[in-house]
């Protein structure tokens, strides 16, 4: 397991988010060519660590399986976070269990329908899965006419992954709609965001 930090952190008001790349049992295996995880799937994370704990079985959104021999997790660290606080305390060579991917076959047909407008709303660490399934459609020729993406978080030092969203608006200026919203900022310029709660 090695772990890094994603975007800006700023003591006692924004939580860390961290990557953790976990090595898979063979280090020939290619994840996406051994099991079928499409955009918006996750695993569901257990047994963290040595003394193998964790509250449950916890959803997680893979945010990559195409590198042999590994899977990585992006995490954002709470401080009253079960699950987030046994990965911050993971050390290398320490292991966590891993099974899915979710939903079944019959839930993902469902959730897969095709649509003109795909409105698309995260907060904060719902990102991993929300920004997957934005890039499917803007990259897939029979994607969404329109895909709007609302990604909320209490503070603009919270948002991460702005470069990959900026690259998704480029490349479709118009069939992406991206729009920031804070809860905690009031002094936001207008095209950076707007500002509510939730």
């Amino acid at each position: 397991m090695i772990g890094h930090s994603l975007g800006v952190q700023v003591p006692e008001k924004i939580c860390p988010v961290k990557t953790y790349t976990f090595v898979l049992p063979e280090k020939s295996m290619v994840l996406s060519r051994c099991i079928d995880l499409a955009a918006g799937d996750v695993v569901k994370m257990h047994c963290i660590g040595p003394e193998g704990l964790g509250g449950g079985y916890k959803n997680y959104s893979p945010t990559d399986v195409s590198t042999p021999g590994s899977i990585d997790l992006t995490v954002k660290i709470y401080p009253d976070g079960k699950n987030s606080q046994l990965f911050d305390k993971l050390q290398i060579g320490q292991t966590v269990g891993m099974s899915g991917p979710w939903p079944p076959p019959k839930m993902r047909a469902q959730r897969l329908r095709d649509g003109s407008f795909v409105n698309i709303d995260c907060f904060g660490i719902g990102i991993t899965e929300a920004i997957q399934v934005a890039r499917n459609e803007i990259l897939n020729k029979n994607g969404a006419t329109i895909v709007t993406f609302l990604y909320a978080n209490r503070h603009r030092e919270d948002a991460f992954y702005k470069e990959e969203l900026s690259s998704l608006r480029k490349k479709a200026p118009d069939r992406f709609r991206l729009v920031y919203l804070y809860s905690r900022q009031n002094d936001l310029p207008s095209e950076d965001g707007g500002e509510g709660r939730f």
